[in-house]
């Protein structure tokens, strides 16, 4: 049975995340090292929302080894977003 949303949570959880973080830009402007880990965590957020559906592709088709690596890389970089802040 296919989830009743799809495609639609993993997006919007990962986006959300995201979101927080570009809010997050507008504080602490003169702060080199806190706008480095800032940018850091945002380009990791970026690629999460990118690799977010073949969450739910990799749950429909978990014999395509494509769908396997993307959601390797999207465990990789989300345990590798929270060391970045």
């Amino acid at each position: 049975m296919a989830a009743p949303l799809g495609i639609l949570p993993p997006v919007l959880t990962t986006a959300l995340l995201l979101y927080g973080l570009l809010q997050l830009g507008g504080f602490q402007k003169q702060e080199r090292i806190w706008r480095t880990a800032l940018d850091r965590a945002t380009a990791l957020a970026i690629v999460n929302v990118g690799l977010a559906p073949f969450i739910y592709w990799w749950n429909r088709m978990p014999g395509v080894s494509f769908y396997s690596l993307a959601v390797g890389m999207l465990m990789f970089s989300s345990l590798a977003l929270p060391s970045s802040i």
